[in-house]
Order: C-alpha cells, then sequence, then structure tokens
C-alpha cells in the first residue's frame, strides 16, 4: 500500500519558521558540524532491486543532504529543498526529496523504522539551518558594527581605553549565538568567517591585543604631536610627560617627582585632549586644592592655550553641585570658614554641658581620666622609651603641678575634683637625707589628714619596668614602707596594675574613706574655674574642632565610628569617653547650622556626592584633571567616583608625587594614591623619570633617603643637571660660639660666583617657624648683597624652589626634625590609618625641604643632639659633605635612649643625660682631654673616655661603686682613692706608680 502527500500541503510536524534569533539552540548550533544522520537502503531492497534509483547513503549535513551515488557525490543545498515525503510499501519505505525546481529525488528500499528516525533528524537539521541564516542576515548589521569597533582598537586607531574594551566585549556577548555558530553553518563567505573568528579569538586574547595596539598609538600621536609637545612651554615636553598626556585611559595615574613638571603635564593634557576633540572645553574639569593653585591653572592654559576652562577647588565643585540641584547657592558657616570660631563655639558647648546635669558626670570624667592618651611604664621596651614618651606630654595636673606618670597625674586630678587638699612631692616629715640619697618626697600628702599617698609602678606581682630585675626599684618600694612604719605615719598605696584593671580611683577611694577622708566634689562652677585656669576645655575644643572636620568628612556617625574603630582596633576605654562627650557637642554643630541654613566644607563634599550618586545631578564632565592628587581625601575621593560612575566613557587624570604626601594631619589619605586601581578601577600608571629643577647628586640623597620606607611608590629619576662635586652639605657647630650659619653663606657666596649667578637666592627653611624667628633677614642681606633671602616653614615651601635652601634646627627634640610631635590618638579614627614605618611622613617632609634647592642644600645641625635623619645621613651610604660631619650623640647607659649633654653648674661641666629629671644619670669631661666624657664600660667596673684618640680610663670605686679611683699624693707617695671620699668613701690602694703600700696607706685602707 502505498501513501503519497502532496508535497505543497504536507509540512512536517517539527518544522518551524524561525522567527528570529532563537536563543536555546546555540548549543545544537555548535553540534552541527559533519555526519548528523546517515540512510542507507536495506540489504534486502539491494538483493531484490527494488531500491530503484542508485545510491549507497544520504548523510544529513548541517546544510546540505549529501548524497552518496557510488561514483560520485551529490549535495542538495538546504536552500534549494522544498520538502520531503514518504511513501509506505509492504515491507520497505521511500523517500522523496522535492527542490525548489520540482525535481524529484526518491530513494527507496529503506527501513520504516530507520526513515522516520531520519526525517526527524533533517526537520531538526532543515529547523536549526533556516533559523541560522535567519540569525546571520539580522545580525550581521551589529556583528559589522562590532568588529570595526574591535578592528579599531586592535589597530590602535584610537586609545584601546578599558571602556572601549568593555563596550566591545559588551556587544561581543550579544553576538554569543552567531559566534557559537558551526562553521558548517556559516555562509561560504571567507571575509565572514575571518571577522567572526577575530570576533571569537578577541575576548581571550584582547589585554595582549590592546597593549600592542595602544603603544603603536602612542607612538603615532606622540609624532602627530611632536610640535604641540615641542612648544606648548619654553622647554619640549620630555618622553614620558608625552606619554603620559597622550595616555587615555579610564583612569591615568601621573607618578610624579619634585620638579618634572605636573603643571605643564595638566595644560598640554588639557590641550592635546581639545585638539583631539576627545572633549569640549565645558567637559573638562580641573580640580585644585587651594584656589590660589585652580586659578594658577585657568591663567596659564588661557595663556598657553588662548582657550578658558574651568578650574575649581573641590569645595567649589561641590557648592555648584548642590545649587543645581537645590535651585539655589547655600551659604558656608563662619563656623567653616574660621577655626577660632568655631573652637569658641565648643568651649561654650562644653561650658554648658559642665552645667547640665545629665552631662556633667562625662565632661568630669574626661578631663580627670581622659585628658591625655594613656601608657603606661609596661608598654615600652626600654624605661627611656617611656621617658621620651613623657616628653611628649606635660603631665600637669589640674592643681598645677608636674607630674612623673599619667597615673600620678589621674590620682592628682581626683583630689582636685573632689575637694580634697595635697601636696605633690612634698618632703616627708622626718629627715631621711644622707650622703648617697636625697631627702625622701612621697607622690602625695593629704594635708587635712596627715595621710600619704605613694603610687607604686608594680603589676600584680610587684614587678616593676625600673631598673634591672626591678631589685633597686623594689628595695624603694621596701623601704618606703618599713619607714613610715617606724615613724608611724599613714600611707596608702596604689599601684600601676589598678590603672589597667579600672580600680585605680575606687580602691583609692574606698581606702581613705576607711581613713576618715570625708569626700566634697567641687562645683561646676569651680569645676568650669579650674579647666579654664589650666587651659583644659581650650585644649579639648583644639582636638575637638579637628575630630569634628574629619568625621563629617568622611561621612562617619557616632554608632558607626565605634564600630569602625572596633574594627581596626583602635577602640579604647578613651575614645568611648570622648565620643560619650563629642555627642552632645555634635548635635548642638548641626543644630547652629540647621538654625542658620548654613553648610560647611564637609557638608558642601558629602552631599555633593549624594546629589550625584543619587542622579539628581548629572555630570556634564567626561573629563576629570586632578593636580596634586597625592592630597586626596576619602571625602574628595567618593565625590570624583560618583562623577565618573555617571558616564562610563569619562576619563579620570591624575597627577601626584606619594614622595611629597605631607597633609595627613588635614586628611589627606596617601594609601588612596597607593592603592588608586582598587579604588578608580582599571588604571594606566606612567611614572613622569625626570626633574628640571636639583642636580644629581642632591637626587641621589632625597631619593634614597625618602625610599627608605618601602612603602613609598619606587620611582627612577634623571636629572637634567650634574654636579662634579658634593651639593648636600652637613653644618655642626663643635662648641657653644661656634655660628655655623655665616659659614653655609659663605659657600653659597663662593658657589654663586662661581656659577656666574648675579642675584641667586637663598631659602631658610624650618620644620617650625620659631626655628627662624630670631633670624635678621635684613642683617643676612648686608653681609651678603649678592644673594636674597627668604624664610619659610618645610610645609608653606612645597611647590617652592629657590637657588640654595638652608634648613634649621636639625635636632632630637619634642620640636625637632623630625618631630616627636604625635597627633592625638583621638585622631587616628577620623584619619587614614598611620603609617608602621618610623617617622614615615616626616621623612617625606624631609624630602620636599631637600628637593626645593637648584643648587646646593645646607643642613644646620644641633651640636648636642643632631636629628636622627642627619644621623643616618652621616652614618649610611650617602653622597654628603662631609660624610663624617657630625659628633654622634652619646647615648646614656643609664636609660639607653637619653643622650648625654653638656651642662655647667657651680662645680664646673658636667654631662647629664636627656631624659633629666626622670633619669638622673651624670658623668663628667675627660681630665685627660677635655674633649670625650667618661662613660661606663659594659662591664661596669671602670670608665672609658668617649674620645677615641685619647682612651683614658678610670676604675670605679669597688667600695661605694659611685666613685672613681684617682691618683692622688700622699705623705709616702702616690696612692688611689676614692672620689667620693668627701661622702664617706675612705677606700684607697696602692698605685701602679708605687706598688708598695705605705704605712700611711696601710691605714687609711683599714679605716
Amino acid at each position: 500500500m502505498v501513501s503519497n502527500e502532496s508535497f505543497k500541503n504536507r509540512r512536517p510536524p517539527s518544522l518551524t519558521e524561525p522567527q528570529g534569533p532563537h536563543i536555546g539552540c546555540a548549543e545544537s548550533y555548535a553540534n552541527m558540524s559533519g555526519k548528523i544522520h546517515a540512510l542507507a537502503p536495506t540489504f534486502w531492497a539491494r538483493l531484490f532491486g527494488v531500491v530503484g534509483t542508485p545510491y549507497r547513503a544520504i548523510e544529513i549535513q548541517a546544510r546540505s543532504l549529501c548524497i552518496d551515488r557510488q561514483q560520485c557525490v551529490e549535495q542538495v543545498a538546504y536552500e534549494d529543498i522544498r520538502g520531503v515525503c514518504i511513501e509506505s510499501h509492504l515491507f520497505w519505505r521511500r523517500l522523496i526529496v522535492e527542490t525548489n525546481t520540482g525535481q524529484m529525488l526518491t530513494f527507496g528500499g529503506l527501513n520504516a523504522n530507520a526513515i522516520v528516525d531520519f526525517t526527524k533528524a533533517f526537520d531538526t537539521a532543515l529547523a536549526n539551518f533556516r533559523q541560522a541564516q535567519q540569525l546571520i542576515e539580522v545580525s550581521r548589521p551589529a556583528l559589522e558594527r562590532c568588529f570595526e569597533q574591535v578592528r579599531g582598537l586592535v589597530r590602535g586607531e584610537c586609545y584601546a581605553a578599558r571602556c572601549l574594551v568593555e563596550s566591545a566585549l559588551a556587544q561581543i556577548a550579544t553576538l554569543d549565538i552567531v559566534l557559537g555558530l558551526s562553521v558548517d553553518l556559516l555562509p561560504p563567505e571567507p571575509t565572514l568567517h575571518t571577522k567572526i573568528e577575530i570576533l571569537k579569538r578577541f575576548p581571550n586574547e584582547y589585554e595582549e591585543l590592546c597593549a600592542d595596539a595602544n603603544e603603536k598609538f602612542i607612538d603615532r600621536e606622540l609624532h602627530t604631536f611632536a610640535d604641540y609637545f615641542d612648544t606648548i612651554e619654553k622647554n619640549p615636553l620630555t618622553e614620558m610627560q608625552r606619554r603620559a598626556v597622550v595616555t587615555h585611559e579610564d583612569n591615568t595615574l601621573v607618578i610624579a617627582g619634585a620638579g618634572s613638571g605636573k603643571t605643564s603635564v595638566i595644560l598640554a593634557k588639557t590641550g592635546y585632549l581639545l585638539k583631539r576633540r576627545l572633549a569640549t572645553p565645558k567637559q573638562l574639569l580641573l580640580l585644585a586644592f587651594n584656589k590660589k593653585a585652580a586659578q594658577e591653572m585657568v591663567d596659564r592654559i588661557e595663556e598657553r592655550l588662548h582657550v578658558k576652562v574651568e578650574a575649581r577647588t573641590f569645595h567649589a565643585l561641590g557648592l555648584s553641585i548642590i545649587a543645581d540641584v537645590e535651585g539655589k547657592k547655600p551659604s558656608l558657616s563662619v563656623l567653616a570658614e574660621d577655626i577660632f570660631r568655631l573652637q569658641q563655639f565648643i568651649q561654650n558647648c562644653v561650658t554648658s554641658l559642665l552645667e547640665d546635669q545629665e552631662h556633667y558626670a562625662t565632661v568630669i570624667s574626661y578631663f580627670q581620666s581622659f585628658f591625655m592618651p594613656y601608657k603606661s611604664h609596661f608598654d615600652f621596651e626600654k624605661i627611656g622609651d617611656y621617658w621620651d614618651y613623657l616628653k611628649t606630654k606635660e603631665l600637669r595636673s589640674l592643681n598645677g603641678d608636674l607630674c612623673r606618670s599619667f597615673e600620678e597625674c589621674e590620682i592628682a586630678n581626683f583630689f582636685s575634683l573632689q575637694g580634697i587638699q595635697y601636696e605633690y612631692e612634698r618632703p616627708y616629715e622626718f629627715d631621711t637625707a644622707t650622703v648617697e640619697y636625697r631627702q625622701y618626697k612621697p607622690d602625695f600628702y593629704l594635708t587635712d589628714y596627715g595621710i600619704y599617698v605613694e603610687h607604686f609602678a608594680v603589676d600584680e606581682n610587684g614587678n616593676s619596668p625600673f631598673d634591672s630585675g626591678a631589685q633597686r626599684y623594689g628595695e624603694g618600694v621596701q623601704w618606703k614602707r618599713e619607714l613610715h612604719k617606724a615613724q608611724k605615719t599613714k600611707l596608702v598605696e596604689t599601684y600601676s596594675y589598678q590603672k589597667q584593671q579600672g580600680t585605680l580611683l575606687t580602691e583609692l577611694e574606698r581606702n581613705l574613706k576607711l581613713l576618715g577622708v570625708e569626700f566634697n566634689p567641687i562645683s561646676p562652677d569651680e569645676a568650669l574655674r579650674i579647666l579654664r585656669k589650666n587651659k583644659r576645655i581650650d585644649s579639648l575644643s583644639e582636638i575637638a574642632a579637628t575630630f569634628l572636620g574629619h568625621f563629617k568628612g568622611n561621612g562617619y556617625t557616632p554608632d558607626g565610628l565605634m564600630a569602625h574603630a572596633e574594627q581596626y582596633g583602635l577602640s579604647n576605654p578613651r575614645l568611648q569617653a570622648f565620643i560619650k562627650l563629642f555627642e552632645p557637642i555634635l548635635e548642638r554643630y548641626h543644630a547652629s547650622l540647621a538654625k542658620t541654613g548654613e553648610l560647611d566644607f564637609n557638608d558642601m563634599i558629602i552631599r555633593a556626592a549624594r546629589y550625584v550618586e543619587s542622579g539628581r545631578y548629572r555630570s556634564p564632565f567626561t573629563c576629570i584633571l586632578v593636580d596634586e592628587f597625592q592630597d586626596i581625601s576619602a571625602g574628595r575621593a567618593k565625590l570624583i567616583q560618583a562623577l565618573a560612575h555617571q558616564n562610563r566613557m569619562y576619563r579620570l587624570f591624575c597627577v601626584g608625587d606619594d614622595w611629597q604626601a605631607i597633609y595627613r594631619f588635614a586628611g589627606s589619605d596617601i594609601a588612596i594614591m597607593r592603592s588608586f586601581k582598587e579604588h578608580f578601577g582599571f588604571t594606566a600608571t606612567v611614572k613622569l623619570d625626570r626633574t628640571f629643577r636639583f642636580n644629581d647628586k642632591i637626587e641621589s640623597v632625597a631619593s634614597r633617603f625618602v625610599l627608605r620606607n618601602p612603602a613609598q611608590i619606587a620611582k627612577t629619576v634623571i636629572t637634567q643637571s650634574k654636579a662634579t662635586a658634593q651639593t648636600v652639605f652637613l653644618h655642626q657647630p663643635r662648641h657653644k660660639d661656634d655660628l655655623v650659619i655665616p659659614k653655609a653663606i659663605s659657600m653659597i657666596r663662593d658657589d654663586a660666583k662661581r656659577r656666574g649667578l648675579r642675584q641667586a637666592n637663598v631659602m631658610l627653611l624650618g620644620r617650625y617657624q620659631f626655628e627662624y624667628d630670631g633670624l635678621s633677614l635684613s642683617e643676612l642681606r648686608s653681609k651678603a648683597p649678592e644673594l636674597s633671602f627668604e624664610v619659610s616653614t618645610v610645609h608653606r615651601a612645597k611647590g617652592l624652589e629657590a637657588d640654595y635652601v638652608i634648613v634649621l634646627g636639625l635636632r632630637k627634640a619634642v620640636y625637632g626634625f623630625p618631630s616627636e610631635v604625635a597627633d592625638d590618638p583621638l585622631l587616628n579614627v577620623v584619619l587614614s590609618s598611620p603609617e608602621p614605618f618610623p617617622h614615615a611622613e616626616e621623612r617625606r617632609l624631609f624630602y620636599v625641604a631637600l628637593t626645593r634647592a637648584r643648587h646646593a642644600v645646607h643642613l644646620i645641625v644641633d651640636r648636642v643632639a643632631p636629628s636622627a635623619f642627619v644621623s643616618e645621613l652621616a652614618g649610611g651610604d650617602y653622597q654628603v659633605s662631609p660624610p663624617d660631619g657630625i659628633v654622634a650623640p652619646v647615648h646614656c647607659p643609664q636609660c639607653e635612649t637619653g643622650s648625654l649633654v653638656q651642662r655647667t653648674s657651680p662645680n664646673g661641666v658636667f654631662y647629664s643625660c636627656t631624659h633629666y629629671p626622670f633619669c638622673t644619670y651624670k658623668t663628667r669631661p675627660c681630665p685627660q682631654c677635655g674633649a670625650g666624657l667618661m662613660r661606663l664600660e659594659d662591664s661596669h667596673n671602670k670608665q672609658v673616655c668617649t674620645n677615641e684618640k685619647c682612651g683614658h680610663t678610670e676604675r670605679l670605686c669597688p667600695n661605694c661603686r659611685g666613685g672613681r679611683l684617682v691618683e692622688r699624693q700622699g705623705r709616702y707617695g702616690p696612692f688611689l682613692g676614692c672620689t667620693n671620699y668627701m661622702k664617706g668613701c675612705r677606700y684607697t690602694e696602692k698605685s701602679a706608680s708605687k706598688p708598695t703600700l705605705l704605712r700611711g696607706q696601710q691605714r687609711a685602707t683599714r679605716e
């Protein structure tokens, strides 16, 4: 029985007309290659000759039916097939294929089951083919556009910025189905095959391809704009300056150096963007950190490029964004512009809190126990380090006493606030002075009760950090206890470990009450009087004002701040006490701003960033250029990020020098520059490698010095100027009346004359202003009329330069260089994280000082306590002159960290420790040479002169251990006697020059 169906009406049930790209069939497209399904006549059909037209097999392929006719292979393209049908016979089936021309191709002798499977496979293959062809035709325009985009990137027709690459990758992703098609399904067009192959490779190879393309692009741009780069400034731009300008990445970080032409790069970049039509003047935003710098950029660009662009400060930008959104420009609070008014406002807040019963205890607690960062003796490896720390703090109690430890100061404050009269270190009522010891002075004496209070620096086991093994300190503790017991005087003891446990004052109060001491807390008015008298409210207002600015600038809340502090291990009782006091101050501050409808500088940045992030402000800028980027703060960085994220095709171009990051105290965060990519995204980094200011000798010293901190970004600096001799000089007075500044100026005059400089300028720099307050510029000018002089602090001198620089005040001191004045640890919670490298920012500040000079730097070194920086220069592998030009300090053998300095008393010259009165070590000049001083040897049995050329030694007295054995003349000749003879030590022994003891000496020895 034969069943015939009309080809015109027959449509295979699984075959449907594609309506567009079928996303789900990508995998089947990929698999439609080679032989999919084959159909051949059965053995019996061939045997009985019922096959019909001879053929061996029919194969379904991706684009056609393949017919094997023994002598040849015939391909019937799917485009030429109108349809297929099946004729049924008793034992076999016949497949009939009709072409578009009406030709009937018959294939008999087929198995019934096989032909059904074959037909289903053919239906699927034909559907896939038709869908693929339609998909290719629909996608051709997008594919062509995408290919042109990728070709432009890999050929270097433009700078292959990451935003352009990601745009191309996104377009390629939309063509994923087309690109996933088997080659067999593609039209036989070699050009199309090539394009698809390139697009398929790009996602895996774009980094290498784009890197090569960008190098080609940069080379071409450098050639095209060579005349522009040669003439935009008075001197042609350097190779790296030019590369920085034509690099047009999403984010470009230009790492500059001192005198490397940062402003020239920004000027040239602005002109390049305009000439290349990469931006219009209105699409450019130049950002600076102060009005003067912003205006200088505007003026310089207008002068050189003859075009007006807008340069703003961050605050001006924030103000304009707020005005655009709110429809009016907000007013700036006087509290933001006048730090004195802000501190006065905070002082008034503290005063009102004292008068408020709810907050009185909070205020009193802070001023009593948390007025200063607390560190115990046990927090330091060496007691000398603790004394170094105390030198940076003035531990003066509310009663005006200069205390020897934080814990003693807290106790003194407690007595004052509780209305208990006391005397600090009043001499004990019984005489205890001896030849070896001064009169005993207990820590506190309660005058109304006759009670002594001693605070002992010991832990729970009675151990003390003072002296080796705490033996001498422990003996002193025991002596004091026995003395009070013997003299029947009342003694109350407190201990350092109680402070650690938080029980110091509670235990003291409990013990005093047991002895009948009455506590009468002073009134708020009296407390206010004491706090004002001691300027405690003033110091709090200074810290709170600085804290407030950084707190708001980082967008903190009190709760969020404490969470931040706990996360980074910064939380402590003092911070908690401060925040408890700061919260009501903050509330009053915000209320004051709300009342007047005004803003502060931080509001301008934070509110502006929020408007940009929310989309209420739409940025017209496509290119943002930032100068002095090393000074960026978290709030400013957030505003830049918000602007950049509004337009995926934005460009951010930042120029900065992390070696000159010196404004952490103002909120700058050098970590933002060091981790630039993490903050802003994919970044191209260009390092300016040439300086036009100083010579190679200054560069060698300055670069080596600043790179001692491994966190600094390493870069090579090539100088235009080469020096034939050293140009960094050390000047240290050899005696009190040795004036070295005139010597330095004399050297400068000679050098300027040799160079032919008619009017060389000299800049005198101090870490602090007081370093040059005593200098008379008029007197200097009168003595050296061919030189001009100016003075400045190093901070103010940043960005300036001079022919010669003299750096003053290089001493080891609290207000020395490096400065040992540390920011209050409270500020660490709202400032960028402190750097682990010692004096990291001070080291960069010293680098700034060194690199202000064109020709030479003269460093004025302290005679007694040279700066650690200068000691490093003199003792390290630095090109300074003279290399051994300073006398290193002699460290105190007792505390190990102090230095021995010369002092004068009625008894003559002696040397004592810089930690006095904490450390009481003394010694004297060498009696042999007078130049060195006598210092204990490690064996502690003799003293040796520090002058290596002298080598004089003296043995210590084995009897008293405090005197020295010196040769004396007696009735019977020379002998060795103790220098403590007048203090009661009668020890003598024979002299080396007189080996036999005489009778008188024997008698003296027995005595």
